[in-house]
């Protein structure tokens, strides 16, 4: 709620604190938990991945990133990864990475939106799709990265 209300600061504190929790050795799958365990998990990895990318520290999201594509690899949970993959692919872009990953990361993201029927996730990316095809004279490095909303 501070990310979206832009108190930085504020949400810089929380996303830390989310961030110490989701590093901590204690989290480990639990079966006695079920599947909303790890629901919980990615939702708040896939927030805090995205706030770090949205703050420039692309280091960090796509640690995070890649936390949670592991995870739904794990526990076969494919919910959000449309999400994760989109981020990827948005960190990929800014980060200047070679077009071969970042149209790798485009084919996955739109794979896994279709998989779990994200149309949200559809449309961005076909924006995103649109805005790279276009010349741009002035390059700029910053994405502004739309809230991802999680239904």
């Amino acid at each position: 709620m501070y990310d979206r209300r832009h108190e930085t600061k504020r949400a810089g504190f929380y996303f830390q604190k989310v961030r110490h929790y989701l590093s901590d050795d204690r989290i480990h799958h639990d079966e006695s938990c079920g599947n909303q365990y790890d629901l919980r998990i990615l939702m708040m990895i896939n927030f805090t991945a995205e706030f770090y990318a949205n703050q420039g520290d692309y280091r960090t999201s796509n640690r995070l990133i890649d936390a949670g594509v592991q995870l739904c690899s794990e526990q076969h949970v494919t919910y959000y990864l449309p999400c994760l993959k989109f981020l990827a692919t948005q960190n990929a872009i800014v980060l200047h990475r070679p077009t071969n990953e970042i149209q790798s990361l485009m084919s996955e993201t739109l794979a896994f939106a279709k998989i779990n029927r994200n149309q949200v996730i559809e449309v961005k990316l076909a924006a995103l799709k649109r805005r790279l095809e276009q010349p741009h004279p002035q390059q700029t490095t910053k994405i502004i990265y739309p809230s991802l909303k999680i239904h």
